[in-house]
């Protein structure tokens, strides 16, 4: 099995003359942009998940109606070309190689200064943004630093399109005011660059909490009640989060959780607009709810439609904190769509056993139906519902 370079990125858009153009993006230490003709750029998009060549040759096959010993034939010098070049190249390697991680540069490094700020230390070297821990030198205060970094673009013209999408994650953040959803302080620019500033948190991801710590029935029970919440007062306010997951929900020492990271958010109206390039689709893909998980080549997941699919996504981790496990054990993508896609947890004997309150066990399997619409409707219902469930166990 073989699969796309983690470093390239596969893209089309249409030039000055309304021709579709094709091109691969080598993203290393620097980014170099390659134009492509479109039959390798399909090939090389069959392999964005593990395939074998035997099996991109029967999809040809297939699609191009190919019966003829010498016209398959043909078809397969065609592929094994293809599949040489670009196997030399490194832009298709084995499933199981293990490429050594690039650090792309950082704007600044540790102990810079910039406007009024000290860089204390670099949280995360993204793809396209800095995030950075920096000491205000008038007020002494800390807080987080997440900055567009224009260096990491190939053009003008790639930077101004998530130039929008950075403005919209902080007026994301500026609709809330909980405690349990990171605060803005502002968006400003540093030299074109366009930074938003945060609310240091300082906390671990939620399955780490749950992992370092003992916690009994009350303890979690208080803990879900606190992140339902906040994803309530985030669908109140009629937006999906996008990217919910383990590491975008921050626990502090004192049991608080905060919601984090909005870069994939959108408004709920958007979704049903035709105005393409401003939604975003995003998410880690053991928690793609069994709708949106596609068993596709050239797609993994659709886009959120529906405060169900983020119910299911929530419901994980409330699966995650009451078992210290996730319902799936695959390893790569379509069996995990077929895990998914396959489970039921009134039939699951493992699950059924777990040493918690039956009404917890019911609220879990409702969150995590195969059809959405047996779901709770939003993350209010949830709230609403579970606020119940803290009353009855007391």
């Amino acid at each position: 099995m073989y699969k796309l370079s983690s470093y390239i990125e596969l893209n089309s858009e249409k030039n000055k003359n309304q021709e579709l153009e094709y091109f691969a993006i080598i993203s290393t230490r620097r980014t170099n942009v390659f134009l492509i003709n479109e039959t390798i750029f399909h090939f090389l998009k069959y392999f964005e998940l593990p395939n074998s060549l035997s099996d991109i040759h029967e999809l040809y096959k297939k699609a191009y109606n190919i019966e003829s010993v010498e016209e398959e034939k043909l078809l397969a010098n065609q592929l094994n070309s293809f599949f040489k070049d670009l196997t030399e190249r490194k832009w298709i390697i084995p499933e199981d190689k293990t490429e050594k991680l690039v650090e792309l540069d950082t704007l600044f490094q540790k102990k810079d200064t910039f406007l009024n700020y000290k860089v204390l230390s670099i949280l995360g070297n993204n793809k396209i943004t800095d995030v950075y821990l920096v000491r205000d030198l008038k007020t002494n205060k800390k807080s987080v630093i997440k900055l567009l970094n224009k260096a990491k673009f190939k053009d003008e013209k790639s930077f101004n399109k998530y130039l929008f999408h950075f403005k919209e994650e902080y007026n994301f953040l500026i609709k809330f005011n909980s405690i349990y959803i990171n605060k803005t302080l502002g968006f400003k620019s540093y030299k074109k660059q366009p930074y938003i500033k945060l609310k240091q948190v300082q906390g671990i991801s939620v399955s780490k909490y749950v992992k370092n710590n003992k916690l009994s029935t009350p303890q979690k029970m208080a803990l879900v009640l606190k992140m339902l919440k906040g994803f309530a007062l985030i669908h109140t306010k009629n937006v999906y989060h996008g990217d919910i997951h383990f590491s975008n929900i921050l626990v502090k020492k004192n049991g608080v959780p905060v919601i984090i990271d909005f870069g994939y958010s959108n408004k709920v109206e958007l979704i049903t607009e035709t105005e393409k390039g401003k939604v975003r689709n995003g998410g880690v893909y053991a928690f793609i709810p069994p709708e949106r998980a596609l068993r596709s080549l050239d797609r993994r997941f659709s886009k959120v439609t529906q405060f169900q699919a983020e119910v299911y996504q929530i419901g994980l981790i409330i699966y995650y904190i009451f078992t210290k496990n996730l319902p799936f054990k695959a390893d790569t993508w379509k069996t995990m769509v077929d895990e998914k896609q396959n489970l039921n947890l009134s039939e699951n004997d493992v699950f059924l056993k777990r040493r918690m309150p039956n009404i917890v066990k019911q609220f879990i399997t409702k969150s995590l139906e195969l059809n959405p619409e047996n779901r709770f409707e939003s993350a209010i219902k949830m709230h609403s519902n579970w606020k119940d469930i803290c009353k009855n166990y007391n």
